[in-house]
């Protein structure tokens, strides 16, 4: 499954995204959210998820292990930027 986020469409802090995400990444098709733009579902057992945000775009593919990060420390822990708290 490769599901889209575009992060600039929620005005949610960084915390607030952050669990928000972790639900995501425990139920991927449980959440229903203004900033998922697409969804394609396959028979992978990963979940790829594309981030846009505050012109940056970085690409997690969610196995098990990073399912587990991601629940625990965070989606923000994982990308190649530092996101801004808020955003006006």
């Amino acid at each position: 499954m490769k599901i889209y986020i575009n992060r600039d469409l929620c005005s949610g802090s960084l915390p607030f995204c952050v669990r928000c995400f972790a639900f995501l990444a425990e139920h991927p098709l449980g959440v229903d959210r203004p900033c998922i733009t697409q969804i394609i579902r396959n028979n992978g057992e990963t979940v790829t998820i594309v981030i846009r945000t505050e012109g940056e775009t970085v690409t997690l593919t969610l196995d098990k292990t990073t399912r587990e990060r991601i629940i625990t420390e965070g989606w923000d822990a994982l990308v190649p930027f530092i996101p801004s708290f808020f955003r006006a």
